[in-house]
């Protein structure tokens, strides 16, 4: 159980600017066809977030 516990980490333990910025994200399907069916306002802010990375 101790080995366990070693993989979850207190999230004040990870580095979310070192995640966002060497991290590969992989979205699958879903994610792309959810693009058809969120509204419009929230189709845009998801396409924004993702386009931001570069």
């Amino acid at each position: 159980m101790e080995k366990l516990y070693k993989i979850h980490r207190n999230s004040n333990q990870i580095d979310f600017q070192k995640i966002w910025k060497e991290g590969v994200f992989i979205f699958d399907s879903n994610v792309l066809l959810d693009l058809y069916r969120l509204p419009e306002s929230a189709k845009n802010d998801l396409l924004g977030v993702l386009d931001s990375t570069n």
